[in-house]
């Protein structure tokens, strides 16, 4: 089975990105032919070889069915080869990559199961349709994981967590329950950003003397429930130059900026609040702007050139502003609750649910042409982001594993020939016509679906290329 992962719509050590791509990938492959082989061998079809990664074999063994399992050079995909899979082209249908010359090892000995052209329709369906669903089922599992490990809002406007930054006051204790914000009564943590944002000291200030007098003045007002009592008090504006993540493959990412880098001053002008970072860089365009940032209790100068990004400033409105990468946070946290084991399971499908809409959404918006083709990335890309991701930690990295998972799944399932979706096509085909497609129509359509990918990968290579270049 071919699973490329060519298109996928998302410096420091040559480790730091490598060990982490190979990892993502690794898991990503296996599991997806994993699923495969399970419910290939539940459907009683034999299985020559199982393999994670293309080339030279650099590990084998064969179980007692005669299965080979074995470990290739290149991690650029795997394949599961079943019982007497013909080649491409044959007339029969094939949904499994051919192994390459040299690379399946001694064959000889006995493979239990039925050929896979021998099977019914349905059990070469079913087959064919694991390896997506077990990509979905990898994503959902890690979902669900995360959210019991890292909690779940408590939904009663709780406040669990306040940043401790220097020079703010922000008036909010761990434990007030918020009731409102500047006036407006708040049900979630995210009307909080949006009252604040509404109805604060305006963001915008004439003159660059007064501008920083403004952005240290500006304060909310909430009233709060603490120890039983209602309290109205007054604290800095919570939406802060704090980066609480860094976009991966970003001018930022590039520069070294990290998440939880307090931004101090930018060209020597202090910033009290993210619209200030953000006006800050809108107001140098595409020249480098250099920063002051507080790491960990250390001064740290960065320079960071910012770059045009496709941004979302409206629902499905997208326009390219200069950017550099970054997102700001509030200074306080809801209360959190572990979820349950059924729970954590429904946040981890209703994730990966979402995370197909957001994907289904961008390409709608590439095909329309409101967001840049450039946007895509390849294998090279996908490293870079692996790395980007792993120097935030073990748990942000099986973040980014369950929403590969979810693209690859989705990837597979395009009608395209040599792609598992294809072969649903023509599974489909045969049990409304009942017959199989034709030699010469099997043949035009693989070879139309591998010219189809290989343009994807080339085109997704340059545009890693041209990325990492800062082109």
């Amino acid at each position: 089975m071919l699973d490329t992962i060519a298109v996928i719509p998302v410096a420091g050590p040559f480790v730091s990105y490598v060990v982490p791509f190979i990892f993502v990938l690794s898991v990503i492959i296996f599991v997806h032919e994993l699923g495969h082989y399970v419910i290939g061998r539940w459907c009683g079809i034999g299985v020559e070889v199982f393999s994670v990664g293309f080339g030279p074999v650099i590990w084998s063994r064969r179980d007692r069915r005669g299965t080979v399992w074995q470990v290739a050079a290149l991690p650029l995909g795997g394949y599961v080869r079943f019982l007497e899979a013909p080649e491409p082209g044959s007339g029969r249908e094939q949904p499994t990559m051919a192994v390459p010359a040299g690379q399946s090892g001694d064959l000889q000995g006995t493979v239990g199961g039925d050929r896979f052209d021998d099977a019914s329709v349905l059990r070469r369906a079913l087959t064919v349709a694991a390896g997506p669903v077990a990509n979905f089922a990898l994503s959902v599992i890690l979902f669900a994981g995360l959210a019991a490990v890292n909690g779940v809002s408590s939904g009663n406007m709780t406040v669990g967590a306040v940043l401790d930054l220097p020079g703010y006051e922000f008036g909010i204790q761990r434990g007030d329950r918020i009731i409102e914000v500047n006036g407006g009564s708040v049900e979630d943590f995210a009307d909080i950003q949006i009252l604040i944002s509404e109805t604060a000291t305006p963001d915008r200030e004439t003159g660059s003397e007064n501008r920083a007098a403004s952005t240290s003045a500006a304060t909310v007002r909430y009233l709060v429930e603490r120890d039983g009592r209602l309290l109205e008090i007054e604290g800095d504006h919570p939406l802060v130059p704090f980066l609480s993540s860094i976009e991966p493959v970003s001018p930022a990412s590039r520069a070294g900026l990290r998440s939880g880098d307090l931004v101090l001053e930018v060209d020597s002008r202090a910033v009290r609040r993210f619209s200030d970072l953000r006006e800050a860089v809108l107001g140098a365009g595409e020249s480098g702007v250099n920063m002051l940032v507080l790491r960990k209790g250390e001064l740290v100068s960065v320079s960071v050139t910012p770059t045009v990004m496709d941004r979302e400033v409206g629902e499905g409105v997208f326009e390219k502003r200069v950017a550099i990468g970054v997102r700001g946070r509030i200074a306080f946290d809801p209360e959190v609750t572990t979820p349950g084991p059924f729970r954590a399971l429904a946040i981890g499908f209703s994730t990966m649910v979402f995370v197909i809409e957001v994907s289904v959404d961008g390409i709608y918006h590439m095909i329309v042409g409101n967001i840049g083709l450039e946007n895509i990335q390849g294998p090279l890309g996908i490293a870079h982001v692996s790395g980007d991701v792993a120097s935030n930690g073990f748990l942000d990295l099986l973040w980014l594993l369950g929403v590969i998972s979810v693209a690859i799944g989705m990837l597979n399932l395009l009608p395209i020939p040599v792609l598992d979706g294809g072969h649903l096509i023509m599974f489909a085909y045969e049990a409304g016509v009942g017959r199989r497609p034709s030699d010469r129509v099997l043949g035009i359509l693989t070879r139309f679906g591998l010219m189809a990918l290989v343009c994807l990968m080339v085109f997704a290579t340059y545009n890693d290329i041209l990325r990492l270049i800062g082109a």
